[in-house]
């Protein structure tokens, strides 16, 4: 069936009146950051950072690292193509983005972007297409060893790569990043600069904090699981704010695979659903979402808003039948909540 373009099937202005205001959404924070506080006093960690340079000068071209959650497992490498993988999964488009580019050979090669960049990979390493466009190419680094040889292009986009969790924005230079497993659930990364230079920092760190590393130089981070989480959903509320929607979805998406035991999973998956109706008209994906932030033991305040959002989501798929018996739980269970009479002309 095809999705239809209005998404609600009662017009967009509707749909403005019934999204997440800011005083329902602080209600659900508060209940989340409750189930937050015993974790975090039982368990305080420290993210450990070295660094190292070598000898060189800085070239022209700079990239910027910044440290941010990511942590790699297997529903997320399905997310995008592999160029260099003992395992390539099928590929997929990735959220709001473009189809991806095929995998190269496995066991290792390289492969031509689309600025004339190129990439290679070693062997046993797992590299991703997310994006390759003009406003943008971003690739992410799963396991192992990638080196980036890439075109100094102003009229192209940012050039990004992610590894475990960090990002290198990158304007034009030569560089490889590792992920190596570290620790406990940790996630080591190492970055190599060629040619060129990078500045690194850390996100959600007050002031400035950044570090250099020129050509010769080496950097290496290592961050908890749990700081991990904190980190990307900081990330994704910063990129909504700012109204990068495409950006913002991507790290909802990943947080919610990534870290299902988090607290903070259920509220991404429902910001995601979110991102899905208002802003992309997928309904389709965007019941999914909902679907998933309910099965992830959401607090009461959070199960209320995705079970109003799921009706809508139902109503236009044009799902009657199913869409009547959620209204009709809904009002059961919630009677008096103010989602009911938006809810009352639906499912028609």
């Amino acid at each position: 069936m095809k999705e239809p373009e209005d998404v609600t099937g009662m017009g967009r202005e509707a749909l403005r009146d019934f999204q997440l205001d800011d005083v329902r959404r602080e209600r659900q924070w508060r209940q989340i950051q409750a189930r937050l506080a015993p974790a975090q006093a039982s368990r305080r960690t420290t993210p450990r950072w070295w660094w190292a340079a070598g000898a060189g000068v800085a070239c022209a071209g700079l990239a910027l690292v910044v440290v941010r959650p990511f942590m790699a497992t297997d529903a997320q490498d399905r997310s995008a193509p592999a160029l260099a993988s003992h395992e390539t999964p099928k590929a997929s488009a990735p959220v709001g983005g473009t189809p991806a580019r095929p995998a190269a050979p496995e066991g290792g090669g390289s492969v031509v972007l689309s600025d004339g960049s190129v990439v290679k990979t070693h062997v046993r390493s797992r590299v991703r297409v997310v994006k390759d466009e003009p406003d943008e190419i971003a690739l992410r680094v799963t396991e192992g060893t990638a080196a980036f040889d890439v075109t100094h292009a102003p009229e192209r986009g940012a050039f990004l790569v992610e590894a475990a969790d960090v990002e290198v924005r990158v304007v034009g230079t030569r560089f490889s990043v590792a992920v190596e497993p570290g620790p406990g659930q940790s996630r080591t990364v190492r970055v190599v600069v060629d040619e060129g230079r990078v500045a690194i920092r850390r996100l959600g760190q007050a002031g400035p904090a950044t570090t250099f590393v020129s050509a010769g130089g080496t950097w290496s981070g290592e961050t908890e699981r749990q700081e991990l989480a904190s980190r990307r959903f900081a990330e994704a509320e910063r990129l909504f704010a700012a109204g990068h929607v495409e950006a913002a979805a991507r790290r909802y998406d990943e947080l919610r695979r990534e870290h299902r035991d988090d607290p903070r999973a259920p509220l991404a998956s429902l910001a995601l659903a979110r991102l899905y109706q208002d802003h992309f008209a997928q309904p389709r994906k965007a019941l999914a979402a909902l679907d998933d932030a309910l099965a992830l033991d959401p607090p009461p305040a959070l199960t209320e808003h995705a079970s109003a959002r799921r009706i809508w989501a139902l109503h236009a798929l044009a799902l009657t039948e199913a869409c009547r018996e959620a209204r009709e739980a809904f009002t059961a269970r919630y009677p008096q909540s103010p989602h009911v009479s938006k809810l009352r002309g639906l499912c028609k």
